[in-house]
C-alpha cells in the first residue's frame, strides 16, 4: 500500500524517503510531514499512549489540587521566600554592575591622566 511521499504525491518529492526521521513515538515521518507505515494497529498503539498520558497528566492536576490544600500555606511560604531572595540577588547584581562601570569610567580616566603625566616635558 502506498501512501503520502511513497506514490510521489507530496510537493516536496520525498519517495526515496530523503529526509525522513524517527519521531519520539517511532513513526517515520518525512519532511514533508506525511507519516509513514503506520498501520491501524499502530494508530491504536499511539492512541493508548496518549490515553497513558492523559491520565498521568490528570494524576498530576489532581496530586497538585491535593497537595494545595494540604501544604498550600508552607508551600506559599516557601515561594516567597525564594522569590524575594531572587530579586534582592537581581538587584544587587544590578547594582554591582552599574559600580563595575563607574570604576572602569575611573580607570580609563586615571589610564589617561597617567598618560598625560608620562608624556609631559
Amino acid at each position: 500500500m502506498m501512501n503520502g511521499c511513497e506514490d510521489g504525491s507530496c510537493e516536496n518529492s520525498c519517495n526515496e524517503k530523503q529526509g525522513c526521521a524517527q519521531d519520539q513515538c517511532g513513526y517515520e515521518q518525512s519532511t514533508c510531514g506525511h507519516h509513514h507505515g503506520w498501520s491501524q494497529e499502530d494508530m491504536a498503539g499511539k492512541m493508548m499512549h496518549l490515553a497513558k498520558e492523559a491520565k498521568m497528566e490528570l494524576i498530576k492536576e489532581k496530586m497538585k489540587k491535593r497537595l494545595e490544600a494540604v501544604e498550600g500555606k508552607k508551600l506559599d511560604k516557601l515561594a516567597d521566600l525564594v522569590v524575594d531572595t531572587m530579586l534582592a540577588k537581581y538587584k544587587l547584581k544590578g547594582e554591582l554592575m552599574k559600580k563595575h562601570d563607574e570604576l572602569g569610567e575611573k580607570w580609563e580616566d586615571m589610564e589617561s591622566q597617567m598618560h598625560e603625566i608620562f608624556s609631559e616635558k
